[in-house]
């Protein structure tokens, strides 16, 4: 494998191609501290060319996550990882928001001292500004401003920002992004805004079906390409978690699992849900009142990563995370060029 790099000065030897063919089977984090070794490695990790190899390579890591406390305080945190915890982390923009995630890359806002919205990576903590233009002043109101990268496909990224006018502003709640779609949440209805190189298509999500007992929790999420949604129903306090996946086109919701989670008192919050490749990968990330558990749908078995009841935040019987404090994204060197 070989490739040239405005970066890298003169013709690139054979040694060179030998040893970026080693580095790209490399995690991203141990490429972060080999660019101190030299000059000539920063150069040669640092290329675009490379960047966008390292990613197509690992485009099947499982993500990794972002969980906002209060205020500015982040932690990083990898579920699927033995001896998993929460480590702090903190961003080079100040008072960030984070918009939304995808597959790499975050979409932030920041409002001091003035509003301002970045495209970062939380792996490299590389960023990018940009300001938004309007030159319709019919739709004003900004409804929803996502982020769209798929690094399969293209090495570069789009921002998608929803507008409208000022007389339909209550109608909206929300959005939310996967896999080149986009889903606009208003109070009457769900809208699917599909984008593609000729534009977009907009379509009304398929109503969920019922299941049995009460619904108490409800989460959507995308996984490994697919959009899922969470429905956490309790009995009594015996809860239980049904997963339903959209279908390739979108006609309907499909039931993947109902299992029976057991007998839980406490407020209930999913996290995460990684369906992967493989049923081994499969799994729920959720948070009750002092600590962080995930749920194996291979074998039905739980298993407590974090103990909360040590942090300084720490409150009784209070949840220190809400759903939409959860943001995912894979460890990837995604540049900006």
């Amino acid at each position: 494998m070989s490739f040239r790099s405005s970066s890298v000065t003169g013709r690139i030897t054979w040694n060179d191609d030998m040893l970026i063919e080693i580095l790209l089977w490399l995690p991203t984090k141990s490429l972060t501290r080999f660019k101190l070794v030299s000059k000539h490695w920063l150069s040669l990790i640092s290329a675009p060319q490379f960047s966008h190899l390292h990613t197509l390579r690992h485009l099947k890591l499982q993500p990794s996550l972002i969980l906002h406390m209060r205020a500015s305080q982040f932690f990083y945190f990898h579920p699927l990882v033995d001896g998993a915890k929460l480590i702090p982390y903190h961003f080079t923009i100040p008072n960030p928001k984070i918009l939304s995630s995808c597959n790499g890359l975050l979409l932030l806002q920041s409002d001091y001292p003035q509003k301002d919205y970045y495209v970062y990576n939380p792996t490299t903590k590389q960023s990018k500004n940009f300001s938004l233009t309007n030159n319709d002043h019919k739709y004003t109101i900004v409804l929803g401003l996502n982020l769209a990268f798929d690094p399969s496909k293209s090495p570069h990224y789009k921002i998608v920002c929803v507008r409208g006018a000022e007389s339909s502003l209550m109608e909206y709640t929300g959005t939310m992004r996967f896999t080149g779609k986009i889903i606009l949440f208003t109070i009457y209805t769900s809208i699917l805004i599909k984008m593609s190189s000729k534009g977009y298509l907009m379509s009304k999500l398929p109503v969920l079906p019922r299941g049995e007992g009460t619904a108490c929790h409800f989460h959507l999420q995308e996984s490994n390409g697919h959009l899922h949604h969470l429905m956490i129903m309790s009995e009594l306090g015996d809860k239980s978690i049904a997963v339903l996946e959209l279908t390739a086109d979108y006609p309907q919701w499909s039931l993947k699992y109902h299992d029976r989670l057991g007998w839980f008192q406490c407020t209930f919050r999913i996290l995460n849900f990684t369906s992967g490749d493989s049923k081994e990968t499969r799994t729920l990330v959720f948070h009750v009142p002092g600590k962080i558990t995930a749920y194996k749908f291979l074998d039905r078995s739980f298993k407590q990563l974090v103990d909360l009841t040590n942090q300084t935040f720490y409150q009784e019987d209070a949840l220190q995370f809400d759903s939409r404090d959860v943001h995912q994204f894979g460890e990837s060197l995604a540049p900006f060029d």
